[in-house]
């Protein structure tokens, strides 16, 4: 009996032994975190203003074409074989033109995105290391957003780190702003009042440019 009663301590010695020394695993969205920092809104704003004027070069574009075009279909016909031509391949030119224009402001937008977003993401990934070391988390998920691939199937809700994540880049931005008042809060002569700048509304997603019909040469 008493070998039975030691044998059960030490098993359950052992598996409490197990359990301590297992690693501790946690999860996040890395998405849902960057989608609720206020630099991404910000980013959005600007691509969405710089759409805005590639739109506006385009739809004009797209306006002279479609003038000459009707102007040609309507005179074409009665006009002598080298002024027909040259106006054809005018037309050809602006349509190339457009689809030029098009494809390069698609092109800009996508990179100048991933150009201002990525030190975001370096940013996040930063946080979430300090996360996992302040929490002692040996292993941090990823569980994807839209069509990405979930490393996760099953998780405790208390596994999710991205309260403290949020939190953890709450009091870095706290420190940055405070680090800013800091300075502009030094003494001056004069005692002029610094006026600070006004923020706009930003918007939530920055669009790629608008198609508009073009029409081809009968």
């Amino acid at each position: 009996m008493k070998l039975l009663t030691t044998a059960l301590f030490l098993l359950s010695f052992s598996a409490f032994t197990i359990a301590q020394t297992e690693p501790k695993t946690g999860y996040t969205n890395v998405e849902f975190i960057i989608s609720k920092l206020p630099e991404v809104k910000k980013i959005a704003e600007d691509l969405e203003k710089q759409k805005k004027q590639y739109d506006g070069v385009y739809q004009q574009k797209v306006k002279d074409f479609q003038e000459k075009y009707t102007a040609y279909q309507k005179t074409g016909g009665g006009l002598p074989e080298i002024i027909k031509k040259d106006k054809e391949k005018e037309l050809e030119t602006m349509q190339a033109s457009i689809q030029e224009l098009q494809q390069n402001a698609e092109k800009d937008l996508v990179n100048k995105q991933s150009q201002l977003i990525q030190p975001i993401y370096v940013k996040v990934y930063t946080a979430i290391q300090q996360v996992a070391e302040e929490n002692n988390y040996k292993f941090i998920f990823n569980t994807g957003d839209g069509n990405q691939m979930r490393h996760i199937l099953v998780a405790p809700a208390d596994g999710d780190v991205s309260e403290l994540v949020l939190k953890k880049l709450g009091s870095t931005a706290k420190a940055e702003e405070k680090a800013k008042e800091t300075t502009k809060a030094e003494p001056q002569k004069d005692n002029a009042k610094t006026s600070e700048p006004k923020t706009t509304k930003a918007s939530s997603t920055a669009k790629k440019p608008a198609k508009a019909p073009v029409k081809k040469k009968k």
